[in-house]
């Protein structure tokens, strides 16, 4: 659900109860406990703590993937260098990951063509670890 962060307790300005607010993956909330939390994918929908911070889409990733322990530290950016790098990231993620890798390029090929030849709708690409399954 969330990453407990360790650190300085934080203290409300106002005390009282918060109305429940939707909440988004990447939220930073802050409990009655003063220990921010950082919200990952499997969130509730739902929370009534202040919210004291926004992790970018674009280093989500990042954050899912800190081990115990791990020291981390948070950047202020704007709205302008948010979407920057989660276009950045399309583009690495577009060029770089399904090049490198041949097998997905042949599964990217047979993906197009399945629409276009109904004898390829029914077939698998096969790499010993990866099985795609193409189907109208």
């Amino acid at each position: 659900m969330g990453l407990r962060l360790e650190g300085v307790t934080l203290q409300r300005a106002k005390e009282g109860e918060l109305h429940s607010l939707g909440m988004m993956e990447g939220a930073i909330q802050v409990p009655g406990s003063g220990q921010a939390i950082v919200l990952m994918a499997n969130h509730g929908a739902t929370g009534g703590y202040p919210i004291i911070a926004q992790v970018i889409s674009a280093d989500m990733h990042l954050a899912a993937q800190l081990a115990p322990g791990t020291e981390v530290s948070f950047l202020d950016v704007s709205r302008a260098e948010a979407l920057q790098a989660l276009q950045e990231q399309e583009l690495r993620f577009s060029r770089d990951i399904v090049v490198a890798d041949a097998s997905l390029l042949a599964a990217r090929a047979l993906v197009q063509l399945a629409g276009k030849h109904a004898s390829l709708q029914q077939a698998a690409l096969t790499d010993g670890v990866r099985r795609i399954r193409i189907r109208k």
